[in-house]
């Protein structure tokens, strides 16, 4: 009979010590409190496959820039100065000769295929021979050009396919970023809502797992008290065992919440535990 009551206060104190033993935490674990918009930002800022869909949309929006450049207007300018010493070939020639010259031309292309060319040149001539009637001289030319394709590269359609199809695929790259970056964020939350209800989980674990201790004790002090039979002891015990089993599930389901919330966040502290 001495056997059986030791037996039972050796068990009991074992299933009142085993949920401290199971809930232990290692020391270098370290919880990091994460809200839900943090999440949401660090995995967009985090995710590799992001930032090369972003890239393309970078490289879209060059060409789109590209293909709009050849309507934009092309003003070119061009100043220039020489002058240079000379043996006279004949008597009173000249010795030395000074020459500069200002020219600048605008260019437009427009969205019917009309090209306008639009050029003037100025020049200054002077030197030191005798008998020259303008010294010193100058010269100033304007010139226009209109061009039109008539058949090849006429109308405007064709001139603006090239930058139709480049917004396009601007568009294209913009709602394919929009679109995945849409679904990351509804993975995070998801995740970040499964992590939740793990932590929320375990607490309500716990405390089912008290309960259990709880009528455990007082089982047994009834059954010290001789209310009732020593055989009524393996119920209450077998109730925490189930409960302690559930408790370690609950543990496992945040280990795993907590590493599917990581991956998402691609998150480089793996130690750390979110809360």
């Amino acid at each position: 009979m001495m056997q059986k009551y030791l037996f039972f206060y050796l068990s009991f104190g074992i299933l009142l010590i085993s949920p401290l033993i199971l809930h232990a935490e290692p020391a270098d674990t370290k919880k990091v409190q994460l809200s839900l918009s943090q999440a949401v930002e660090q995995a967009l800022a985090n995710n590799l496959n992001l930032r090369l869909k972003q890239d393309d949309v970078q490289l879209a929006e060059g060409d789109a820039q590209k293909a709009q450049a050849r309507f934009d207007t092309f003003l070119s300018a061009e100043v220039g100065a020489a002058s240079k010493e000379m043996t006279p070939l004949f008597q009173h020639g000249a010795t030395e000769e000074d020459r500069s010259k200002l020219n600048g031309k605008i260019q437009k292309r427009f969205t019917t295929g009309t090209e306008i060319d639009l050029g003037i040149r100025n020049g200054r001539f002077e030197n030191d021979a005798e008998g020259i009637l303008f010294d010193p001289a100058y010269n100033s030319t304007l010139s226009l050009s209109v061009s039109q394709p008539l058949l090849k590269g006429w109308g405007t359609d064709i001139q603006m396919a090239e930058i139709q199809s480049a917004e396009k695929q601007l568009q294209a790259s913009t709602h394919l970023v929009d679109s995945q970056a849409a679904d990351l964020a509804a993975s995070v939350k998801r995740a970040y809502w499964d992590l939740v209800f793990a932590w929320q989980d375990i607490e309500v674990q716990q405390l089912s797992l008290t309960l259990a201790n709880t009528l455990l004790e007082e089982t047994g002090e009834k059954i010290n008290a001789g209310k009732l039979a020593p055989v009524e002891i393996y119920q209450p015990q077998s109730e925490v065992a189930r409960r302690e089993e559930t408790l370690i599930a609950s543990e496992r389901a945040i280990g795993v919440a907590d590493d599917e919330l990581k991956l998402l966040l691609n998150s480089k502290d793996w130690m750390a535990t979110f809360t």
